[in-house]
């Protein structure tokens, strides 16, 4: 999830879009957005506040993010989610469905309502019910492969690697 979360960044960075990456030091989306993206810590929710003001249709991507339900940023990455079609955005977040999921609020629903997702991995109930859609069962689980969600229509999908992982 990692990876592509980093690939989604670089992507956007070489489109010319403003890439905020919502991490801390220890965490390898940290190094692996080095030089693509402004990277904003967990506990800094004001730095990204200014940093959305100054670029409405700021790209942002967070990892984890049901390890950090309670820090400062994850208002503003609500915030974010359900401003994102409006002003041309994009919020991309990578967690466990079972912990960022199954509530009814909180940032794994607002980003869910955009209706666009990718579940990598063996796919679970939780990870159907999150993006409103059946998702096929698979055996085995083979890195970077997964599906596209997008308005229920599901699509076999595999995510490249791009130039930034040869710094990990």
């Amino acid at each position: 999830r990692t990876t592509a979360l980093a690939t989604v960044a670089e992507q956007a960075h070489r489109a010319g879009r403003t890439v905020c990456a919502v991490t801390d030091p220890t965490e390898d989306l940290y190094e692996l957005t080095a030089g693509t993206a402004e990277r904003i810590g967990w506990g800094d929710a004001e730095s990204l506040i200014e940093l959305r003001r100054a670029h409405p249709d700021l790209v942002v991507v967070a990892d984890d993010v049901g390890r950090h339900l309670d820090s400062p940023c994850v208002p503003v990455l609500e915030q974010i989610a359900d401003l994102v079609e409006r002003d041309g955005g994009l919020i991309t977040v990578a967690g466990e469905s079972a912990g960022i999921g199954l509530r009814t609020r909180g940032v794994g629903s607002a980003v869910a309502r955009g209706r666009t997702s990718i579940v990598l991995g063996r796919p679970t109930t939780v990870d159907g019910d999150l993006v409103g859609a059946r998702l096929p069962r698979t055996r085995d689980a083979v890195p970077g492969r997964g599906w596209l969600i997008a308005d229920r229509e599901v699509t076999p999908v595999q995510i490249a690697m791009t130039g930034v992982m040869s710094r990990s």
